[in-house]
């Protein structure tokens, strides 16, 4: 029984192994031996699945000894069979969750050393400083251009103010 399981969880380990390497096909992957198995199993067994040994009335002559090997086999195997395949199914997917999940993990993991770290720290520091700078920069700028487009009212409006004080002395000199 111990070898049973065995197999199975060997298959499950291969078959989960490369069910990670391909994830959008692991189920294909995984369930492909239970499926391909039987088939094989037939295969080899071909020559008993042929002839009228399905039939009660034939099943016991001598023509249909290998369908009836067949039949032995198959049910002195069943439950080593059951047994190989829940083991197999369960195993791959653990087996999928867990590489999956070791992968995440070491693909999130900063494997950088401790003057890596500080240099990018630093370096975070100066693009900071420096964007700082930037926007200080641009307010003064701002403020600067506000203070002008201000000042450029200002003398627009005196100059209109001038220009109405010079059109009121023309209009109070020209009836004189």
């Amino acid at each position: 029984m111990g070898g049973i399981i065995l197999v199975g969880i060997l298959s499950g380990m291969v078959f989960g192994a490369l069910a990670t390497m391909m994830r959008q096909y692991a189920s294909a992957i995984i369930l492909a031996p239970i499926i391909l198995a039987p088939i094989g199993y037939l295969f080899v067994w071909r020559d008993a699945l042929i002839g009228p040994c399905f039939f009660a009335s034939n099943f016991a002559t001598d023509a249909c000894t290998p369908m009836r090997g067949l039949i032995a086999t198959t049910l002195e195997h069943a439950g080593d069979t059951v047994i190989v395949v829940v083991a197999h199914i369960v195993v791959a997917f653990v087996m999928v969750a867990v590489l999956s999940v070791s992968r995440t993990a070491i693909a999130k993991a900063n494997m950088k050393s401790p003057h890596q770290r500080e240099m990018e720290r630093l370096a975070y520091e100066q693009r900071l400083a420096a964007q700082l700078e930037t926007k200080r920069r641009m307010e003064e700028e701002m403020e600067a251009a506000t203070k002008a487009i201000h000042a450029s009212r200002a003398a627009r409006a005196k100059a209109r103010e001038r220009a109405r004080e010079r059109a009121r002395e023309a209009q109070l000199e020209a009836p004189s």
